[in-house]
């Protein structure tokens, strides 16, 4: 069985539809390593917010796996706490507290959140709080996350200059 990729057509600043040919009778769609989607068309709408990067993996081998990468964002997961009836997801920023993101308690047991996607070579600093039905909130889950993944693929930038030639840089 073997995908082969076809085209990478973009389409918007920050959209691409890739197309591909298969062997087998399904794509499964990885990204970041991730199981993202299965499929039986052969073609799909990518969108790569800016700044970021995303590895993607076609297959159409359920057994054939990705190789290992390394995301910018970081699924906060914890369990429930049985009197919450909310959490916030708060990440330290210029000395103070900022709240990202509210999870509502839900009945599995477990709750998640996935971060933005955080600056690579940094600390960050998290904490989950839960909060009652009435707005008290309990005791915070601080959680050090210290983003360290391989380099971003760099974007190259071209110009031509006044006498037509192109230059290309690398920004920093």
């Amino acid at each position: 069985m073997a995908v082969t990729l076809v085209s990478k057509t973009q389409i918007g600043a920050t959209t691409w539809v890739l197309t591909w040919t298969r062997t087998g009778a399904l794509t499964y769609i990885y990204y970041d390593a991730r199981l993202a989607k299965t499929t039986d068309l052969l073609t799909a709408t990518v969108e790569i917010a800016v700044g970021e990067s995303l590895a993607i993996y076609l297959s159409d081998d359920p057994l054939d796996l990705p190789p290992p990468a390394f995301s910018g964002h970081v699924n906060l997961q914890w369990a429930a706490d049985g009197g919450a009836s909310y959490y916030t997801i708060e990440e330290y920023v210029d000395a103070e507290w900022v709240e990202k993101a509210r999870v509502y308690s839900g009945a599995a047991g477990w709750c998640q959140k996935q971060t933005r996607y955080l600056e690579d070579e940094t600390t960050h600093l998290m904490r989950i709080v839960p909060y009652t039905a009435a707005g008290v909130p309990g005791t915070a889950q601080e959680i050090t996350i210290i983003m360290c993944r391989p380099p971003d693929a760099p974007g190259v930038a071209f110009t031509v200059d006044g006498s037509n030639r192109i230059v290309a840089s690398v920004p920093t």
